[in-house]
């Protein structure tokens, strides 16, 4: 299994939505996990392998949080030509009620996701479902950069779909293309 038996708590157990990379020997599964939340970190847990996934380690506590900020779960993965791992989640900060998405980096095949890539606030309703991806084409002329797409429910009613993009190797954030699909 990729989830430990052990890091559940009868009565809060959530582990679901999960999103996987790959590259070489390296794996690394994300998914929503409310043991992380309940001893204080986010809700956003992974397990990573080496071995191809014959074997999987899961992080304790997931991705951590930032400030007060939180996250909380629909995890997307993706990974460079390079075996760089990027993994973006939904958030929000306990305090101010402002929904977030973070993007993680992993430069040591997902064992660790140090700190937040970034933090992203197109508007503020309510955030869902941003899913990542990475131009890895050798003959692209936008090889490199990161795409993110990600659902906005609208306080007064219906939805818009944003999209941007980031230059991967350095996080320069590159624009939002805002709405993709009108409510």
């Amino acid at each position: 299994t990729v989830n430990s038996k052990l890091l559940e708590v009868p009565g809060i157990n959530t582990q679901s939505e999960p999103t996987i990379a790959i590259f070489g020997n390296n794996v690394v599964i994300g998914f929503n996990n409310s043991f992380d939340f309940a001893i204080g970190s986010g809700f956003t847990g992974y397990s990573f392998s080496t071995d191809g996934g014959k074997t999987f380690t899961q992080v304790v506590g997931g991705l951590a949080p930032i400030g007060d900020i939180r996250p909380l779960g629909d995890p997307s993965l993706a990974v460079d030509d390079v075996g760089n791992f990027y993994f973006a989640t939904l958030a929000l900060d306990f305090v101010t009620g402002d929904s977030y998405v973070l993007i993680y980096k992993s430069t040591d095949g997902g064992a660790t996701f140090p700190t937040a890539f970034g933090v992203f606030v197109p508007c503020c309703d309510f955030l869902d479902k941003e899913l990542i991806a990475i131009d890895n084409n050798p003959t692209s002329p936008f090889k490199g950069r990161l795409y993110l797409t990600l659902t906005d429910f609208l306080d007064a009613g219906g939805t818009e779909i944003f999209s941007c993009a980031f230059t991967a190797s350095t996080g320069a954030f590159l624009g939002w293309e805002h709405p993709l699909v009108a409510p």
